[in-house]
């Protein structure tokens, strides 16, 4: 009985200390930033730890593609790791021959002038190999105004303008005479939803994250993709869901709003190789 109990005792201490590196390895993420925000103008800088991936993936060659928001204009890395720029898919990738040796790796992200104050952008990173899953990180940056010099009153009546996110813009003249509204358009080209028939989305359809991922099997030539407008006047064009290749594929949903503004998500979809 006292052997049993003794046993017990050992099972349940081993079990114990073995818990906090269950939780350090759930909690684990190999890609972090300093700050949640970039000025207009601006670049946004971030790290990706190596030593954090699985040892599997560290074991084997592997291919780390940068992407996410259609804002960003270039990637950087710190040293004399360059990487390559992948036009059709609007992606960089890097591979592990090229990081021999390092062990973190300084991501420098530069943006389009189109990248404006209150604007959430995402930056994906993705660790993808030959055999296995990849693996995939969101950075989530809100772009936030440059510092200004604010207006100095005028008494002169100067006709001025205000527009908000729904797109109407009132006009009118300071001074006395009246004003009048001009109605440009909604603003809103977020997606209501967003699935491929008989497939799961990764992560999680959420409107403010433009980029997604699955796999699909090697007899997989086309995905029904589903995209539905948050409002109904704008207009949803799929593209890239078709004659699907061995390998890294892009679809390509661009949303117009009323008004003419355009957002885009993009799910990319890694077909198994035959």
């Amino acid at each position: 009985m006292k052997k049993r109990y003794l046993f017990l005792f050992l099972g349940a201490a081993l079990l114990c200390s073995f818990l906090p590196s269950l939780g350090a390895l759930a909690e684990n993420h190999f890609t972090s930033a300093p700050g949640a925000e970039v000025a207009e103008g601006e670049t946004f800088d971030y790290q990706i730890d190596l030593t954090a991936l699985p040892e599997e993936i560290q074991a084997a060659p592997y291919t780390i593609i940068i992407g996410g928001s259609p804002m960003i204009k270039a990637v950087t890395f710190e040293g004399a790791v360059h990487p390559t720029y992948d036009q059709d898919k609007n992606v960089y990738t890097v591979t592990s021959e090229q990081l021999n040796g390092v062990t973190s790796l300084k991501v420098n992200i530069s943006f389009s002038e189109g990248a404006v104050a209150g604007q959430q952008l995402t930056i994906t990173t993705t660790v993808t190999r030959d055999e296995g899953e990849p693996m995939s990180e969101n950075l989530q940056v809100t772009v936030k105004a440059a510092a200004t010099i604010p207006p100095q009153d005028d008494a002169g009546g100067e006709d001025m303008e205000i527009s908000g996110d729904d797109g109407f813009a009132v006009t009118g003249n300071g001074g006395e005479g009246g004003s009048s509204s001009v109605y440009a358009g909604s603003a809103d080209n977020y997606l209501k939803s967003l699935a491929v028939t008989g497939l799961d989305l990764s992560p999680l359809f959420h409107k403010t994250n433009g980029t997604y991922f699955l796999t699909v099997d090697s007899d997989t030539a086309t995905i029904n993709v589903s995209a539905r407008a948050n409002d109904t006047k704008a207009k949803v064009v799929v593209t890239g869901n078709s004659s699907l290749s061995s390998g890294l594929n892009k679809v390509l949903i661009s949303v117009t709003a009323e008004n003419g503004g355009v957002r885009y998500y993009r799910i990319y979809v890694t077909k198994e190789a035959n």
